[in-house]
């Protein structure tokens, strides 16, 4: 399933009253879709990616009160499930520290099950006062893939995310 079925099978849109930005973050080229105001094709462990976000979500502060923040991190596959859960979770804390950055209300993003996935969801239930977990009903029963529904953030003046972790060890 793909995240814009998630996104509107949840009524993600719905539950701001329009007054959210939406932003939606991939490597791919996506085709909008109603209700994502910006998609951003990048890569976000790049620093240049996180500029854009920091821009677009400058630049939109005024307009809209909310922002809403969609991640379908996935890392290119190897085959070996414990790298390949590693990546992923990796780069789902990733987006987190990009949410947490730029005072999302509401995050969504796409997990793989595994002994990674509990720790993860308690940061996020750090960051979010009501945090579910989503598994669509048209995913296959063998898939470890579900998605974090977080919403109505902790509002604090400290981050509760490692920055340091936002970007690649290379940069």
């Amino acid at each position: 399933m793909e995240l814009r079925e998630v996104f509107h099978k949840l009524h993600v849109r719905d539950c701001t009253n329009n007054n959210a930005k939406i932003i939606l973050i991939d490597l791919a080229r996506i085709k909008p879709f109603p209700g994502v105001n910006k998609i951003i094709k990048g890569d976000i462990t790049d620093r240049s990616t996180a500029l854009k976000i920091q821009k677009f979500v400058e630049k939109t502060q005024d307009q809209y009160p909310e922002l809403i923040v969609l991640a379908d991190c996935s890392p290119n596959v190897s085959g070996n499930w414990a790298t390949d859960h590693a990546r992923q979770i990796w780069l789902s804390e990733v987006a987190l520290g990009i949410s947490n950055f730029c005072k999302a209300e509401t995050f969504l993003t796409k997990i793989f099950q595994g002994e990674l996935s509990k720790p993860f969801i308690e940061k996020v239930k750090l960051q979010y006062k009501q945090v579910n977990i989503y598994k669509p009903p048209t995913s296959r029963k063998a898939s470890a893939e579900t998605y974090i529904v977080a919403q109505k953030r902790v509002e604090t003046d400290t981050l509760q995310f490692d920055t340091k972790l936002l970007y690649r060890d290379d940069e």
